[in-house]
């Protein structure tokens, strides 16, 4: 039992991280979340409980489906 709640604890800070793109990631999320309390100090998290617009909520799901996340490669039709 000892051992499965020690394996659930996350790394410390202290703790090193073998994955390198995994530090650069946790930098910039940090960089962002101080970021983004400067610009907007006061807000709030809310919960979407339900989906207003269904259609909108469909084409936004396709959308994602079909988004290329990868590196490399230039859209159709843009000059950048």
């Amino acid at each position: 039992a000892a051992d499965r709640a020690r394996a659930t604890v996350p790394p410390g800070p202290g703790a090193l991280d073998p994955d390198p793109l995994a530090l650069v990631l946790r930098r910039r999320d940090e960089e962002v979340e101080a970021l983004l309390q400067r610009l907007f100090p006061v807000t709030r998290s809310t919960r979407a409980r339900t989906v207003s617009d269904p259609a909108g909520f469909h084409q936004g799901q396709v959308a994602a489906d079909r988004a290329d996340l990868g590196v490399g490669g230039r859209l159709d039709g843009r000059a950048s």
